[in-house]
């Protein structure tokens, strides 16, 4: 009977890890549409633009999804620079449109809103691991 306890508590405790690993992958993905609905509202809380300004940017916001999600098909992890060199040509437009300081209000929305990176990447300088040690 003990060991029929422990046994279970091992199956649980295992398959309690297993889930936890996970993440959060089970939501669909948006369409560009939806993206792009959810920046501008998101954007709208702080950027003071016209509806012509605000009409252009959607255009930005559509172009730059579909360039991306053309770039993450196939399955294969994306080449970092042509993500890279998309965000740029993105926020040159933005910039070009709205001006320097509606430009700021924007870019710190975004950074708000950047999900963190979940390889821990930019949390310690070098890649330092905790403690000094190595691997």
């Amino acid at each position: 009977m003990k060991k029929l306890v422990m046994a279970a508590a091992l199956a649980l405790a295992v398959s309690g890890t297993a889930l936890a690993q996970q993440g959060p992958r089970s939501k669909q993905k948006q369409t560009v549409e939806q993206r792009v609905e959810q920046t501008t509202t998101k954007l709208k809380e702080t950027a003071t633009l016209s509806e012509s300004q605000w009409t252009d940017l959607n255009a930005i916001y559509t172009t730059y999804y579909k360039d991306l999600d053309a770039l993450t098909t196939g399955g294969t992890r994306p080449d970092r620079e042509k993500m890279m060199e998309l965000t740029k040509n993105r926020d040159a437009k933005i910039k070009e449109l709205v001006g320097e300081t509606e430009f700021a209000k924007i870019q710190k929305v975004e950074s708000a809103n950047r999900p963190a990176r979940q390889d821990g990447a930019g949390r310690r300088p070098g890649g330092a691991r905790p403690g000094g040690g190595t691997i």
